[in-house]
């Protein structure tokens, strides 16, 4: 097994051992797509036994008015491999994905 290979399977066992801890993984990062900058935000959280991911975007000059111009969607799956795929088929990079200390993205299912 390749070290890259090897990196990516110890990623994915950190990750699920946090999550079925109750934690939330993601990360922020700004994107430059033509002549605007957007600040992505991409987070999974497990609770009661589905997989929870948030996926925030908006163009940097609108986040004054983030309420009307930000675009932001939680979608619940079954399993961890069909969150994972479609946070990557969002853009997202998991090995960016770290603990969220204080943000909660999830108030509407987060038992706390």
């Amino acid at each position: 097994m390749s070290l890259f290979v090897t990196i990516k399977v110890l990623f994915m066992e950190y990750l699920i051992k946090a999550l079925d801890k109750g934690k939330t993984r993601g990360y922020s990062e700004y994107i430059q797509i033509e002549e605007a900058t957007y600040l992505f935000e991409y987070a999974i959280k497990k609770i009661n036994g589905k997989y929870f991911v948030y996926i925030f975007f908006i163009d940097e000059s609108k986040m004054a008015v983030y309420e009307d111009y930000g675009n932001e969607e939680m979608t619940e799956f079954c399993s961890l491999k069909e969150a994972v795929d479609y946070l990557i088929l969002k853009g997202a990079d998991m090995q960016k994905m770290k603990g969220m200390k204080g943000i909660t993205l999830f108030p509407f299912f987060d038992p706390n």
